[in-house]
This record gives C-alpha cells, structure tokens and sequence, in this order.
C-alpha cells in the first residue's frame, strides 16, 4: 500500500500500459482485454500476468483484473526489499534483502545517517532532498541513486515509497520499496 502499482510493472512493459490508458481515457476504446504484462514480486521475480482493463474516464478511474500466466516464459529475478524510516525514532530499517543488497553488517535498525553514508556521495545530497521533500509535501518518493558497499563496489538502486501519517496527520514513518537495477543498467549498456 506504500508504493504505487507502477513501481512493480516491469520498465519495457510501461510505456505499452501508458499508451493503451490513454486510450481508455480518451474513450478511443472501452475496455483493453488480454494485456501481457510483468509484475515484481515480493520473492524479487517479474512474471507475466495478463490484464483485462476498465475505465471510468469521468472519475480517472481504472479497474483492472490480472491473473497470472504460468509456463513457457522466463522470468527475470531482480533484488527487491522493503524499507521503513520512522521519523520520531530517527530509525531506518531495512528489510533481510536490502540488508543482503547494502552488504549490510547489522541486522538492526540504523538511524537515518548512516543509510545516507551508504549512498554514493554524488547522489546522498539528491537522495536526502528528495526523501525530506517527500515528507514536507506527504507526497510519493521515487528516486534512482546508487550506493557504495563496504568492499568498494557500487550498486544501482530504483527506490520508491510514500510517507504514513501519525495519529496527529503528519508523517510519522516513510516506507517503500527499492529495486536493485544494476544488472538491468549494465545489459543496456551493452546493448
């Protein structure tokens, strides 16, 4: 619920899922039936799904079915791993994969500096800007930074999350999701 869908379809099947929303928007078609699409899921895979979509263009609406597509196609596996910081605390938790992905010593909670000191020092000022923005507006954090492991190599990570409001309506904690997409970013090199 922290994260929008988007975050989980896979990049290449984007921009198909645009055009083909457009489309309901705009009334072109009704309803976009047998749609293929890959999704992350939580063990870190994309699979292939297939989507029967709605609209309500009238209230910016979609209502979509998907199932699942099984056999006959490789799914790709990517690092993926969930992350909370909790404000009051000055707490930053990272779940069992993103602590594999940051080569991470500690299993416990950090607080929020010392996830920074991981982020390449080009991208920890952008990275701490964007996060603390997200916060000030209660709006969606998406951002792509890479991060320096202890053994010197960088990794490149696509996170995104959303800010939870406390009981008094202001954000208490900020929880999301971060992709490792480094392997995804040297195929395309290349290519």
């Amino acid at each position: 619920m922290s994260v929008p869908y988007w975050e989980f379809v896979h990049p290449d099947d984007r921009p198909g899922l645009v055009e083909s929303g457009e489309q309901l928007m705009a009334g072109a078609i009704s309803a976009r039936l047998g749609s293929e699409v890959r999704m992350l899921g939580r063990d870190g895979h994309y699979r292939w799904t297939r989507w029967n979509t709605k609209a309500i263009p009238q209230e910016q609406l979609f209502y979509t079915i998907a199932v699942a597509l099984a056999g006959g196609r490789d799914d790709e596996r990517v690092d993926v791993g969930s992350w909370e910081w909790h404000i009051p605390s000055d707490l930053f938790i990272l779940s069992e994969k993103l602590l594999e992905v940051f080569a991470h010593a500690d299993d416990g909670p950090s607080p929020y500096q010392a996830f920074l000191q991981r982020v390449h020092p080009g991208d920890r000022q952008r990275v701490d800007r964007e996060l603390r923005a997200s916060l000030a507006g209660a709006e969606p954090y998406s951002d792509e930074f890479r991060i320096q492991r202890p053994d010197g190599r960088a990794r490149r990570l696509r996170s995104a999350g959303r800010p939870i409001p406390g009981l008094d309506g202001e954000p208490e904690h900020i929880r999301g999701i971060t992709v490792d997409v480094t392997n995804r970013q040297q195929s395309s090199r290349a290519r």
